[in-house]
């Protein structure tokens, strides 16, 4: 037996697709005693190479390749992380490659994950594990694991995004919900990464266009919009819509009449923002930019139905005078998967694998809602991750704004 194990952790540590991410590795420290090797994992997730390095951890922490399920969303699949992550023996449903550039990718998903689940009925509920933790990003996987399975204390879900939390904080689940997606850590300090990694993407694009902005808006000032906003200030002319009157430049009366002025359109919000009927409004060659999730910003499938099937999801498409770049897509999820999965991003990873160690750990969770992430280890982490990449803003712990 000891010399079985020993060949199966070789196999884990050689491979040569594994990245250094030390975040990562402290992060397994957290909880000294933990073993994976009687839990079930099943998620939906952005198959990228630094999560291939989550799940390369998790299996370091004797989770059994054969009991990881994941699934991830054609714009954000890496498909080398994808072969990379099969070949280390873990169940990665092959729709995490699939696109149709005529159907929303909402549904796409959603249909993508009823199958992913229905196929794996019988693991679910055989219950023969001591703990089942469902890994989210987005609000959909959790739903329909929720419709599937009876009540259980050995459940456990996780959600890291925040469109998914508000998907979720109205529906009613049969287990807990470890909250990531609000979490202080991952508020704060994940949504610079995300808004650098957009803009510095956006100017890979602008540069290779034949129109150069200057009139900008960003919709949605939240997180990331106002992180974008800080970035491009000094570059652009910005004006920045909310809903919410006090943040916005904008008045909400004046929101259609103003298309019409800019020249580059950042959306930000992770629901609709520009609906078909906006199309006409806006300046011609306008260049639309999401920066949230999925393909819903600018209703992006109404502008795709357009032209003929495009199978390639990160092209940037030229229709009736827009130019969608990423076919509508966020933008840090283009095809450069080397330069956008940076290694900055291992610090959501790290919130991930925390998730993960909490939700094994605890046998009491009895209330089924959202439960925070473990505060300590929150503060744990961003100390790390201030260590690694910001030794000059290094701040006491007590002072750290989580």
């Amino acid at each position: 037996m000891a010399a079985i194990a020993a060949r199966k952790k070789s196999k884990i540590e050689n491979q040569g697709f594994l990245r250094q991410l030390p975040l990562l590795d402290f992060t397994a420290t957290l909880y000294p005693d933990i073993d994976l090797s009687d839990v079930y994992v099943i998620c939906a997730q952005h198959l990228v190479s630094t999560t291939y390095s989550l799940f390369h951890t998790l299996l370091k922490l004797g989770l059994k390749a054969g009991n990881l399920s994941t699934i991830g969303k054609c714009y954000s699949t890496d498909p080398m992380a994808y072969e990379e992550i099969k070949k280390m023996g873990i169940d990665a449903c092959p729709s995490s490659l699939s696109f149709n550039s005529h159907q929303p990718f909402d549904e796409q998903y959603r249909e993508n994950i009823k199958k992913f689940v229905s196929e794996r009925t019988k693991k679910l509920t055989d219950g023969k594990f001591k703990k089942l933790i469902v890994l989210d990003d987005g609000g959909e996987l959790i739903p329909a694991i929720n419709a599937l399975l009876e009540e259980g204390s050995h459940i456990v879900g996780i959600e890291q995004t925040s469109s998914g939390f508000h998907k979720l904080k109205t529906k009613k689940t049969k287990f807990p919900i470890v909250n990531v997606a609000r979490s202080p850590a991952k508020l704060n300090y994940e949504s610079p990464i995300i808004a650098r990694l957009v803009v510095d993407t956006l100017v890979r694009h602008i540069k290779n266009l034949p129109v150069h902005p200057r009139e900008v808006l960003i919709i949605g000032n939240g997180p990331i919009g106002s992180q974008i906003r800080e970035v491009l200030k000094d570059t652009y002319h910005l004006s920045i819509f909310d809903k919410t009157a006090s943040r916005s430049s904008i008045k909400s009366e004046d929101f259609e009449q103003s298309l019409k002025k800019f020249d580059l359109i950042i959306g930000c919000t992770g629901k609709s923002v520009l609906r078909p009927e906006h199309y006409r409004l806006l300046k011609k060659n306008v260049i639309l930019v999401s920066a949230s999730s999925s393909d819903r910003e600018f209703n992006a499938v109404n502008l795709r139905n357009k032209m003929p099937l495009v199978t390639d999801c990160h092209e940037n498409l030229f229709i009736g005078g827009i130019c969608l770049i990423n076919c509508g897509f966020p933008i840090n999820f283009s095809s450069e998967f080397k330069i956008i999965d940076s290694d900055e991003l291992q610090l959501t990873r790290s919130l991930l694998l925390a998730a993960i160690l909490q939700a094994d750990n605890h046998s009491n969770f009895t209330k089924k809602d959202f439960i925070a992430l473990d505060i300590e280890n929150q503060r744990d982490i961003i100390q790390k991750y201030l260590s690694i990449f910001a030794k000059d803003k290094l701040v006491e712990r007590e002072k750290l704004a989580v």
